[in-house]
């Protein structure tokens, strides 16, 4: 997922995933529901946030600064997301993330009582679980190839701490979109997040090969040919 800081934002090629229990757990709607998804979506990989300005975000919703303003403060006071502040050369860097229980499905049922509670890592545990789980369902009915569904939600686990999900999810939709019609050739699901393929180079919505490399490539095979005359 990318994003641009200046007025011209072209949201075209960009994508967020809202997911069932943003609305089901969380009660959320509208701009806030859309503002929540794409900073949740920066806030999976350890040490990730989100950066983007109030312009990319007004992009995205088709609403004004001030409207995104006013749904920032509103996932903020629900305990939603965090905000940091820092300051360089004079400017002022702002930076938003999902609380540490990813949706606050606790959260939103208990509000601030937990934060005291003994077991909070308990809690924690069932939250992280709970997101996973659907992250999980997500996954799998989306792959089309059928395999043993612990084993690939074993696999999926640990793809999920070398990478977001957003990004396997990403490279799983391209995946879709290049790979053969014939299912036999399609490698099972817990084989294809061990060899990481949804960061193989199918999985790219443009092509890397450049003009120059291509010329290289094409070069080689002219000489190839002359060889053999």
């Amino acid at each position: 997922m990318t994003y641009q800081n200046n007025s011209k934002i072209n949201i075209s090629k960009n994508y967020t995933i809202i997911q069932g229990w943003m609305i089901s757990d969380l009660g959320l709607k509208g701009n806030s529901l859309l503002i929540y998804a794409l900073i949740y979506g920066f806030s999976q990989a350890e040490n990730c946030k989100f950066t983007g300005s109030l312009n990319y975000l007004a992009t995205w919703t088709n609403s004004t600064k001030q409207g995104v303003i006013k749904s920032l403060k509103i996932l903020q006071e629900r305990g939603l997301i965090n905000k940091e502040e820092s300051f360089s050369n004079g400017v002022k860097n702002v930076k938003y993330y999902t609380t540490k229980f990813n949706g606050g499905i606790k959260q939103s049922l208990m509000g601030g009582i937990k934060q005291s509670l003994p077991n909070n890592i308990e809690y924690n545990n069932i939250d992280n679980n709970i997101v996973i789980n659907k992250q999980f369902e997500q996954f799998y009915n989306l792959y089309g190839k059928k395999k043993s569904r612990s084993d690939v939600e074993k696999k999926l686990k640990a793809a999920l701490k070398k990478d977001s999900f957003d990004n396997i999810m990403s490279g799983l939709n391209n995946y879709i979109k290049n790979r053969s019609s014939d299912s036999q050739y399609w490698k099972y699901p817990s084989t294809w997040l061990t060899q990481e393929c949804w960061k193989d180079e199918y999985n790219q919505s443009e092509s890397n090969l450049t003009e120059d490399s291509f010329d290289r490539v094409l070069k080689e095979i002219q000489s190839d040919q002359l060889k053999l005359k």
